[in-house]
């Protein structure tokens, strides 16, 4: 029986196998070559650098940024003259361009949208029977969505009540 098992044992079992087109990639890279054949060494290659590739953009996010635009000198005049911005410091200058100039704008377009609306001044009337039409279909359409008129609502919602009743 022994026999029998280690038999079956050895021709039913599976190896992995590597095909052609893997065996070139192994073959032309350089991370299977030489030292680097070894599972082990690769892996332990790869997370070097990874950590040499965070170790720089830490080292980038840190670093000063020396950058400085070059503004003409009209530009400069207008910002020297502008008493709002003098000895301005950043946290105020932060709250002037994210908060103040926001509101401000959305405060113009809300002017300038009741400006152009004002042109337009019809305002349609509905007669009663057009009224009491349009509502009895809105009614009916909501009731159909909800379930029924007496207010039942989505069969979903219906089922899980049932079953909450149940426990």
């Amino acid at each position: 029986r022994a026999v029998l098992q280690d038999y079956l044992g050895e021709s039913t079992q599976s190896y992995p196998s590597v095909d052609s087109t893997s065996r070139r990639i192994c073959k032309s890279s350089v991370y299977f070559q030489g030292a680097q054949q070894d599972f082990l060494t690769r892996q332990q290659t790869f997370e070097l650098a990874r950590q040499r590739r965070l170790e720089v953009r830490t080292q980038h996010a840190d670093a000063e940024c020396c950058f400085r635009p070059a503004i003409t000198e009209t530009s400069r005049q207008l910002v020297a003259n502008n008493l709002e911005l003098l000895g301005e410091t950043p946290e105020e200058r932060i709250n002037r361009l994210a908060v103040r100039d926001v509101a401000r704008r959305g405060q113009l377009r809300e002017e300038l949208e009741q400006l152009h609306n004002r042109e337009y001044t019809f305002k349609p009337e509905i007669n009663a029977v057009s009224e009491m039409l349009a509502t009895s279909r809105y009614e009916d359409s909501a009731a159909a969505w909800t379930g029924n008129a007496d207010g039942e609502t989505q069969t979903h919602e219906r089922l899980y009540r049932a079953g909450l009743a149940k426990s």
